[in-house]
């Protein structure tokens, strides 16, 4: 995934845009010089913009690209040495302008029909942040302590949200309350869980027994698991953005609780 620069887009038009007012009967090279260097210039990181990949209109913009050179040389020392005054061919300005106008032509089908996407912002999480670093939507003192699997997960997650797989945000959801949850039994009991013992009503069960444990934090456990864990475990479950925005609210909770003991 990479984030696009629409504005180039913008400066490509903005620097195309004053080819069609030049006039063809009267056309100076002085005057011409930088408007199509500027053109060019922009029709060239177009074709090597690999962020927005054009394809159907490269040919276009080559033979519009071959048109300047031949008014205004490639190489930026050739070119100003030039005859600022000379008139240039009426000929040559017409060509020109007719490859500009072929090649916006078919950049406009392309740019139609190309695969971007605007996404919408997931109630009031940034969308830049759900997917860059999600983690931020816990208090830094809490992001301190999480452990490298959990925020993985959160980041994996606030990409599902962002992007609209809410069941998928919801299962890595879960995943990093859970690591955080192995992080705080080896606090309460003094030992990591056993491999055979990867349950949550287990968990909850020993550091009960154990009375090292907050209570509210167990209660809490076993109001996710009833409520949200094992529904979304369930392989016909699906969610809702909604739905999911509510469950990372209640992981957030749930984590600084726990942070708060670590």
């Amino acid at each position: 995934m990479q984030r696009i620069n629409t504005h180039a887009l913008y400066q490509l038009g903005k620097h195309i845009e004053p080819i069609g007012r030049i006039d063809e009967d009267n056309a100076v090279y002085e005057d011409v010089l930088w408007v199509l260097m500027n053109a060019r210039m922009q029709v060239n990181q177009l074709l090597s913009n690999e962020t927005l990949p054009v394809k159907t209109c490269r040919k276009a913009a080559s033979e519009f690209i071959t048109k300047i050179d031949a008014i205004v040389p490639a190489e930026l020392q050739e070119a100003v040495k030039q005859d600022n005054k000379s008139k240039v061919d009426w000929w040559e300005i017409r060509q020109m302008k007719q490859a500009a106008t072929k090649f916006e032509t078919v950049l406009a089908e392309e740019l139609a029909i190309s695969d971007t996407y605007s996404i919408t912002q997931k109630g009031a999480y940034s969308t830049t942040e759900l997917i860059a670093n999600a983690e931020v939507v816990f208090p830094l003192e809490v992001r301190r302590k999480l452990p490298p699997r959990a925020v993985q997960d959160i980041r994996e997650a606030g990409k599902c949200l962002a992007f609209e797989t809410p069941t998928a945000a919801a299962f890595h959801i879960v995943r990093a309350i859970e690591s955080v949850i192995l992080v705080y039994y080896s606090k309460v009991m003094g030992e990591p869980p056993s491999n055979r013992m990867r349950n949550w009503g287990v968990y909850v069960n020993k550091m009960r027994d154990s009375g090292n444990a907050d209570v509210k934090i167990l209660d809490f456990f076993i109001h996710i698991k009833d409520n949200y864990r094992n529904p979304v475990s369930h392989p016909e479950a699906v969610l809702t953005v909604d739905e999911v925005l509510v469950l990372l609210a209640v992981a957030v909770g749930a984590i600084s609780q726990m942070a708060a003991e670590l």
